[in-house]
């Protein structure tokens, strides 16, 4: 199941066509899901491709091993390692991964693109409604380069929400190491919902 992006991220648009303030927040919003997901694709496509390499080096190096006089346990771990080496080359090979992680590249490249031009729009004073509807049409085109799953956005705009939440108050925790401010900002929003449930 897909999702149209332009749609979901914004609500409904006026009558009129869409604020600059909603173009620009959908622009946001789909630039971090799109680099977020092209990250995780090309993560997942190196390691793949690493246990693969791994893999066939170390039954390559067993090649000179002499089996003859080895435990049991060595010949099994021979062939579990192969059939690890078959299993990870198969996925690898059939894997999408790289493909979706470079049609997830250029959305996040075109998005990009029409960030500076509506920010370059703004400055001008051309920020009419003719621009930012092409503007707009320009974004539903490049929505069809590749959509993600109903469970891939969710949990993409939740990133996106906490991403935002983490900018917001990171001011806050200077004097701190990256990955603690992180975790205590983290703590926080968790306390701050508990404190909205009650």
């Amino acid at each position: 199941m897909t999702v149209k992006e332009s749609k979901e991220c914004c609500g409904e648009e006026a009558a009129d066509g869409p604020s600059r303030d909603e173009i620009a927040n959908r622009i946001d919003s789909m630039l971090t899901m799109h680099s977020r997901k092209r990250d995780e694709l090309v993560f997942r496509s190196w390691l793949l491709e690493a246990l693969s390499v791994i893999s066939s080096v170390a039954i390559c190096s067993m090649t000179f091993y002499d089996f003859d006089n080895s435990e049991s346990w060595q010949k099994a771990s021979m062939n579990v390692l192969s059939i690890i080496t078959v299993m990870c080359s198969l996925v690898w090979l059939r894997s999408t991964s790289k493909i979706n992680a470079d049609k997830h590249q250029e959305a996040t490249r075109q998005y990009s693109k029409l960030k500076k031009e509506l920010e370059g729009l703004e400055i001008e004073k051309r920020d009419t409604n003719d621009e930012l509807n092409r503007i707009n049409k320009e974004i539903a085109e490049i929505s069809d380069i590749i959509q993600f799953t109903e469970r891939d956005f969710i949990r993409l705009k939740q990133y996106r929400k906490r991403k935002d939440y983490y900018k917001k108050h990171i001011g806050e925790y200077l004097s701190v190491p990256y990955n603690i401010a992180l975790f205590r900002m983290w703590k926080r929003l968790r306390r701050e919902e508990k404190a909205k449930k009650k």
